[in-house]
């Protein structure tokens, strides 16, 4: 389900969250405004997928409420990747590296997640240098992670 209205408390918890997660620490205030602006809220029941592997990647997610669970399969092997919960983020990677989706992303337990388009994400990259470099570190980082559990 998707819902373009955000309430004040959700604003202000998404401003927050900015404030806090060192990737975002390069955007200005306007820029937070912008995402946040773009940012659409999309609700995804108990068991289903958010994303797949091997899908293209067309979105970032933000969890604001909720716990999913990352997993990657290569041929039979299946490896946990573990769970993220709220003020987690996923999808960055697939954004930046224009490649298919990592691994598939499965809502634990009832979860909203802010969601910003693959064109808006890459406007804000390009527009400010300083977070594309801090988005792509933290991309190279977690690419390294799901190599190394692989």
């Amino acid at each position: 389900m998707i819902d373009d209205l955000k309430t004040a408390s959700e604003i202000c918890w998404m401003l927050n969250f900015f404030w806090k997660v060192d990737m975002f620490s390069a955007l200005s205030v306007s820029e937070m405004d912008e995402m946040i602006q773009r940012m659409k809220k999309m609700s995804y029941k108990k068991g289903e997928s958010i994303v797949r592997q091997g899908e293209p990647g067309d979105s970032f997610f933000i969890i604001h409420k909720g716990r999913v669970q990352a997993v990657l399969r290569i041929d039979a092997k299946i490896t946990d990747l573990g769970e993220l919960g709220p003020e987690q983020f996923f999808g960055e990677m697939a954004l930046l590296l224009d490649q298919p989706r990592s691994a598939t992303i499965t809502a634990l337990e009832d979860t909203d997640c802010f969601v910003l388009l693959k064109s808006d994400f890459q406007t804000l990259t390009r527009q400010n240098p300083a977070f594309s470099r801090i988005v792509r570190e933290t991309s190279e980082q977690r690419s390294l992670e799901i190599n190394r559990k692989s």
